[in-house]
C-alpha cells in the first residue's frame, strides 16, 4: 500500500552510497508516494539507482548540500521540491532520473527564486542515450504551493 516517509535527521549527514548500507530503508522506499528528507546534507551516490517508487510521487528535500549523483537513476520519482536551504547541488545529482521512458517526467521545484551559483552546471539535465536535455525546473515555488500540486 503506498504511503509516506519522513527522514528527519536535522544536523546529520546522510552518508554516501546508502543503497549499499541499508536495504531495509530502500525496501520501504519502493512503496511510498511521498517522501521528505531533512538533514544537513545528502552524500554522493546516497540514493543512486535505489528508489523504485512505483506511484505518482512527490519528494521534499530540505538540506544544505546534495552530493554528486545523489539521486542519479531514481527513475520513478515524479516531482522533487528543494527548500531554500539547498545551496549546493553537485554534479549529476538528478541526472538520468526519469520514469524509464526518457521523457523528462521528473519536474524540479525550487523555493529559491533562481539558480544559485552553488548549483552544478548539470543541475536540471537528463540523458537520453548519448544526448543531454534540460528538464522543466520551476523557481520560486513555496512548500505550500508544492503541496497543492
Amino acid at each position: 500500500m503506498p504511503g509516506s516517509i519522513t527522514i528527519n535527521l536535522p544536523g546529520a549527514d546522510l552518508p554516501a552510497n546508502m543503497q549499499n548500507q541499508n536495504t531495509f530503508l530502500f525496501g520501504i522506499m519502493n512503496s511510498v508516494t511521498n517522501a521528505k528528507i531533512k538533514a544537513n546534507s545528502i552524500g554522493n551516490n546516497a540514493f543512486r539507482n535505489a528508489w523504485g517508487i512505483q506511484y505518482e510521487s512527490k519528494t521534499k528535500i530540505d538540506v544544505t548540500t546534495i552530493g554528486a549523483s545523489a539521486f542519479y537513476g531514481c527513475r520513478n520519482s515524479k516531482r522533487i521540491w528543494l527548500s531554500k536551504n539547498v545551496q549546493t547541488v553537485q554534479a549529476d545529482a538528478f541526472y538520468y532520473s526519469d520514469d524509464g521512458t526518457y521523457s523528462n517526467k521528473l519536474y524540479l521545484y525550487c523555493e529559491l527564486p533562481s539558480k544559485p551559483s552553488g548549483y552544478d552546471a548539470t543541475f536540471g539535465q537528463y540523458a537520453y542515450y548519448s544526448y543531454t536535455y534540460t528538464r522543466t525546473t520551476y523557481w520560486g515555488v513555496s512548500e505550500a504551493s508544492f503541496d497543492a500540486l
